[in-house]
């Protein structure tokens, strides 16, 4: 008897429905048109698409073919429009996976040999200050030769040597 009362209101309901146009709730976004119901996951016709208020009957009856029944009294404009939605939604891609943060890089250790502090601007300013001067070549190569490096901007790369040129310039080398 529940089961009667039950299927007489949905009925009922439908009637009204229709006698409404098709108009149950009215969203901002598609004036005069239902709003779209998401079914359960996993409910989908012969074809593969999902039931959706705004064109299938609302008591979710598929054909004989595996197809959902299509809602009465609506326009076909709006029944292709929506379909196309629907397909629409089902080709596009998924976003990609979230990816993990890459590590951070390595902090930046100001290059010097070990426990020096020594960066590179600090022995230029104390060769400079010294006197020395990288337009006079003379004055400061003879220091880095037996290191074996060539020329100034190649210590720049060891800093290693930094100390040991310094203190054969008589130079402050911590």
């Amino acid at each position: 008897m529940l089961q009667k009362f039950l299927s007489d209101v949905s009925r009922i309901a439908d009637a009204l429905e229709i006698m409404a146009g098709g108009v149950i709730a009215e969203s901002s976004e598609t004036a005069g048109e239902p709003e779209a119901q998401q079914p359960p996951e996993g409910l989908v016709d012969a074809d593969g698409l999902p039931w959706d208020a705004r064109i299938h009957s609302s008591n979710r009856k598929l054909a004989a073919s595996g197809k959902w029944c299509r809602r009465k009294n609506v326009a076909d404009g709006m029944y292709n429009r929506i379909m196309g939605e629907i397909l629409a939604a089902q080709e596009a891609p998924a976003p990609p996976p979230a990816q993990e943060a890459p590590a951070p890089p390595p902090a930046i250790v100001p290059p010097g040999s070990p426990g020096s502090g020594l960066t590179f601007p600090e022995v230029i300013k104390r060769i400079t200050t010294a006197g020395y001067t990288a337009r006079q070549p003379d004055t400061i190569t003879p220091f880095l030769t037996p290191l074996g490096i060539p020329t100034l901007p190649v210590l720049a790369s060891k800093p290693e040597l930094w100390p040991q040129v310094l203190k054969a310039m008589g130079l402050p080398h911590e």
